[in-house]
C-alpha cells in the first residue's frame, strides 16, 4: 500500500500493491484519502493506480480502495488501517543544506529551517584553576562556579 508522496506529485498516480485485488469490468476503482475520493484504475490483480486528489492539502489521510460499484473497501491483509501522507517537500533551490524528504538537513556550520543562517560556534575560554577552594566544594559551605556562556549573535 502507498505511504507518502510530495505535494508536487499531485498530478502523478500512486501505486497500490495488493494480493488478489478484485477485478471489475470497467477497471475503475475509487481511492479514498480520508473523506476525499479520487479515480483509481485496475492494472492487475496486484496493482491499482490511484490519482492524488487535486484539492488535497499536506497531511495524513486514512487510505482505502473500493472497486467501482461496490460499497466495501478492499480489506487489508493484516486488518490494520493504512494511512497515506501528503507532505510539503524540501525545495533544493532554497535549502542551503541537503533535502531529505520534506526536511532540509543542515550541515554543522548552518542553522535555520532552510539552513540559511550561519551557525556561530562559540569560542570557550578555559582556565585551569589551581586554587582548591574554587575547584572543590564542601557540603554545607558556600561555593562559586565559573561556567562558560554561549552568546549567539544573529
Amino acid at each position: 500500500m502507498p505511504t507518502a508522496a510530495g505535494i508536487h506529485q499531485k498530478d502523478h498516480d500512486i501505486l497500490v500493491f495488493g494480493n488478489d485485488l478484485p477485478f471489475v469490468p470497467s477497471k475503475r476503482y475509487t481511492c479514498l484519502y480520508g473523506s476525499t475520493a479520487s479515480d483509481g484504475f485496475y492494472t492487475s490483480s496486484s496493482l491499482v493506480r490511484c490519482k492524488i486528489p487535486d484539492m488535497a492539502l499536506p497531511g495524513r489521510y486514512l487510505f482505502n480502495v473500493i472497486p467501482y460499484g461496490s460499497d466495501r473497501a478492499v480489506p487489508f491483509l493484516d486488518r490494520r488501517l493504512i494511512h497515506f501522507t501528503l507532505y510539503n517537500e524540501c525545495n533544493q533551490a532554497e535549502c542551503k543544506g541537503y533535502c531529505v524528504g520534506a526536511i532540509c538537513v543542515c550541515p554543522a556550520n548552518r542553522d535555520g529551517s532552510l539552513c540559511d543562517q550561519t551557525r556561530i560556534i562559540p569560542k570557550v575560554d578555559r582556565e585551569i584553576l589551581d586554587n582548591e577552594k574554587v575547584t572543590e566544594a564542601i557540603e554545607g559551605q558556600p561555593f562559586s562556579v565559573k561556567m562558560p556562556a554561549q552568546v549567539r549573535l544573529l
